[in-house]
């Protein structure tokens, strides 16, 4: 577990904290056969401001939801990545969410405009 979370620090930038609870999700995942597949942890504010344009103007291949203004995927601490949120595609998106709540872990699936396959730290929103 603590090599995934370090995997998961270090090359999809997430927060460290939040990293040792994806880690555990994706075990999860695994053990239930969903294929867990990592899309996106942290992106820049530029991209993702330029995500945001290309959904604005109906270019939204490999987007499934409109890209938010301010992101948990663009959190910087001391100018390095500390993302909070991160993009999983799985065989079901409501079992994925089922587990990533009794984690502890947000799901896009609760918003008011779905993101299926959205995951984020419930602790960053206190």
């Amino acid at each position: 577990m603590e090599a995934w979370a370090k995997y998961l620090k270090n090359t999809w930038g997430l927060n460290a904290s939040f990293a040792d609870r994806v880690a555990l999700f994706i075990n999860w995942l695994n053990y239930y056969g969903l294929n867990p597949s990592i899309r996106s942890g942290f992106r820049d504010p530029e991209k993702q401001k330029a995500m945001r344009a290309l959904w604005d103007r109906g270019q939204r291949a490999g987007l499934r939801a409109r890209p938010a203004v301010d992101s948990l995927h663009t959190v910087e601490h001391w100018s390095n990545p500390d993302a909070r949120a991160i993009d999983i595609t799985t065989r079901d998106d409501s079992t994925a969410s089922r587990i990533a709540r009794a984690l502890g872990i947000g799901t896009g699936l609760d918003f008011r405009d779905p993101d299926p396959g959205h995951y984020f730290d419930l602790t960053s929103r206190a």
